[in-house]
C-alpha cells in the first residue's frame, strides 16, 4: 500500500487500511519493547499511535511528506520514551542506596589527561555534550542549554561517549 493510499484510507475510515497499518507497525513496536517483552503494551502503543494519526488525517490541512508507517512508528517510540522518562523520574525520587563506587580516576591519575586530550580531537558537538554531562549530570538541564529534546540529548551523549572510548582504546594500542 502506498503512502497516498494509507492517507486516503485513514481519511475514509477504511478498516482494511487500519488493519494493514497495524500489522506493519506492531512488529516494529514489539521489537522496540523487546527488552521488556511487553506485547500487550506494544499493542496499546500501536493503537494509540494509529488513533493519533487517524485524528491528524481527519484535518484537511494535515500534510505528510514521509512514510505514514514511519510516522506512526515514531509516535509509538516517542510515547514509549515518555513512559521511560516518567519511570526514570520516579526512580530519581527514591533515596539513593549506598554502593561500592569505583572511581577509575583514583586508580589511574593520568586518565583524566588522556580523556581531555582525546576530547579535544572530537567535534564540537561531542565536546559540548560530554562536558555538560560531566558537569551537570542532569539531562533536563542539558536539554535546556542545548535546546534539544531529552531523547536527542541521551542519544548524542551515548554516541559521543562511545566515540571517545573507541578513540582512547585505539590510541592506547599505538
Amino acid at each position: 500500500m502506498t503512502s497516498e493510499e494509507i492517507m486516503e484510507g485513514f481519511r475514509q475510515n477504511k478498516q482494511d487500511t487500519l488493519v494493514y497499518v497495524y500489522s506493519k507497525v506492531l512488529p516494529n513496536v514489539i521489537s522496540l519493547l523487546a527488552k521488556d517483552k511487553a506485547k500487550e503494551m506494544a499493542t496499546d502503543l500501536a493503537w494509540q499511535a494509529i488513533t493519533i494519526f487517524w485524528e491528524k488525517c481527519q484535518k484537511p490541512d494535515f500534510v505528510l511528506n514521509g512514510s505514514p508507517l514511519a510516522y506512526i512508528y515514531r509516535i509509538c517510540r516517542n510515547k514509549w520514551l515518555d513512559r521511560l522518562k516518567t519511570k526514570e523520574q520516579l526512580v530519581e525520587t527514591l533515596p539513593e542506596l549506598p554502593s561500592n563506587f569505583h572511581d577509575p580516576f583514583e586508580e589511574y591519575p593520568n586518565l583524566w589527561e588522556i580523556v581531555e586530550k582525546e576530547l579535544q580531537k572530537m567535534r564540537k558537538t561531542c565536546q559540548e555534550i560530554l562536558n555538560l554531562r560531566r558537569d551537570l549530570d542532569d539531562y533536563n538541564e542539558i536539554t535546556k542549554i542545548l535546546q534539544i529534546s531529552y531523547e536527542n540529548a541521551r542519544y548524542r551523549y551515548s554516541t559521543c561517549l562511545t566515540e571517545l572510548i573507541k578513540q582512547i582504546q585505539e590510541n592506547n594500542k599505538k
